[in-house]
């Protein structure tokens, strides 16, 4: 169920929504975590985890830099965040955001412990050059923008629960499309360097574990 803004003005009342979206998303962010962790736990005594990291490893330090994967780990990067903003405009975002930041919490979580679980403290240093620099750059963006979409979608379930057929609109918010267009530079850069120089950190950090 998608909705079109109305282009009608509206005042910034829409701080609580904000707050309670933070407090949501940040929390479901750290439950999907702590699942995380305890599901690699659980997983790192397979041998599946096992030649999956030790293939990974293998292909990745003798991969070169191409600057024609920027678009992929552009993608990779930014997937969470287009489906946040798509569901900005929708009833159902209220529910799905969170969701997202539940999901996002979980594979991030479950990838660092599995990848330390399974390579001790040498894990350390190759888990800062997978995760460490795109997860510093991307979860923050991810936060921003899921507040502002959840605020956006509260608003937009409230008008179909009153039939009032008018939701919140983002004209004359011209926050939200700064903080898009922040977001987008920063997920740009994260991808440059996910391209650059996250395959020689990675390639600096197998050499030193195989």
């Amino acid at each position: 169920m998608i909705f079109v803004y109305k282009r009608v003005a509206v005042g910034r009342g829409d701080a609580g929504a904000e707050y309670l979206g933070l407090i949501i998303c940040g929390a479901l962010f750290i439950c999907g975590g702590i699942v995380g962790v305890t599901a690699a736990g659980l997983a790192s005594s397979g041998a599946g985890v096992s030649d999956y990291l030790t293939e990974f490893l293998v292909l990745a330090s003798g991969a070169p830099v191409r600057l024609g994967g920027f678009l992929r780990a552009l993608f990779n990067d930014s997937a969470y965040h287009l489906a946040v903003i798509f569901l900005g405009f929708s009833a159902f975002g209220v529910f799905l955001v969170p969701a997202l930041s539940a999901v996002r919490g979980f594979f991030l979580c479950f990838s660092v412990s599995a990848v330390v679980r399974h390579f001790g403290g040498d894990g350390v240093l190759l888990t800062i050059a997978i995760f460490g620099v795109g997860a510093l750059m991307t979860v923050p963006c991810l936060f921003i923008l899921s507040v502002q979409s959840f605020s956006s979608s509260l608003y937009v379930l409230k008008s179909v629960a009153a039939k009032s057929g008018v939701a919140q609109t983002y004209r004359g918010r011209g926050g939200y499309f700064r903080r898009v267009a922040i977001c987008a530079a920063v997920l740009m850069t994260s991808a440059l360097i996910d391209t650059l120089l996250i395959p020689r950190l990675i390639d600096y950090a197998a050499g030193r574990i195989m």
